[in-house]
């Protein structure tokens, strides 16, 4: 008998879908300062991606860019569609008893956001794929560290920190002709970098 998922017949996400990513915000189950679009850390994750990529696996090619751009965009559109951001605790207890990837949510995302799937596959069992997620993860740790409100936010920050550590080094392990200790180096640029900004009065004072 086929369920009401498998009924379910979408040859590509709809732009309107997509679109809602501005109104879908992330980090309901968190005291934070502002809540943040989907759309907002979207765009983060693929720049923060690109630099990641950069730095880590200087000589990928144009093909393997791409194909981590559009991971990094499509990561978290299932989120515009399926209802809004889950949050991590939830979405691993909704997952338990399952294969990987073969959960009810994981089967409904595949059936809603179409190109989410075509685009993760294309890189998984890659270090692109590592190089990717490190950007997501990166994201949220320097998300959480601004507008996280304590003492929750700073365990997520820490829990957010050991995931990254935990994916550089098993990447690492498979990967050891890349350059995994730039992804450190990325890490504290973010966190703890002084970004140039004008300085507007002294410059007006001259």
């Amino acid at each position: 008998m086929s369920s009401s998922i498998d009924m379910i017949s979408v040859e590509k996400t709809a732009l309107a879908d997509i679109a809602n990513m501005a109104h879908v915000t992330r980090w309901h189950a968190m005291n934070v300062h502002r809540k943040q679009s989907v759309a907002e850390h979207t765009t983060l994750v693929t720049i923060y991606a690109h630099v990641l990529l950069q730095r880590i696996y200087p000589d990928h090619s144009a093909e393997e860019a791409m194909k981590v751009i559009l991971d990094a965009l499509y990561r978290d559109a299932p989120e515009a569609v399926v209802g809004g951001d889950i949050p991590t605790p939830l979405k691993r207890l909704m997952e338990e008893g399952f294969e990987d990837g073969e959960s009810p949510l994981d089967q409904l995302e595949r059936k809603l956001c179409p190109e989410h799937h075509k685009y993760r596959s294309a890189i998984e069992g890659t270090p692109l794929y590592s190089i990717s997620k490190l950007a997501d993860i990166l994201e949220a740790q320097h998300f959480i560290m601004i507008e996280g409100k304590p003492p929750q936010g700073q365990q997520v920050f820490e829990m957010r920190g050991k995931a990254f550590r935990d994916l550089v080094e098993s990447s690492r392990s498979r990967w050891p002709e890349l350059i995994w200790d730039e992804a450190y180096s990325v890490q504290k640029e973010l966190l703890y970098g002084t970004g140039y900004k004008i300085q507007f009065k002294e410059k007006f004072q001259r």
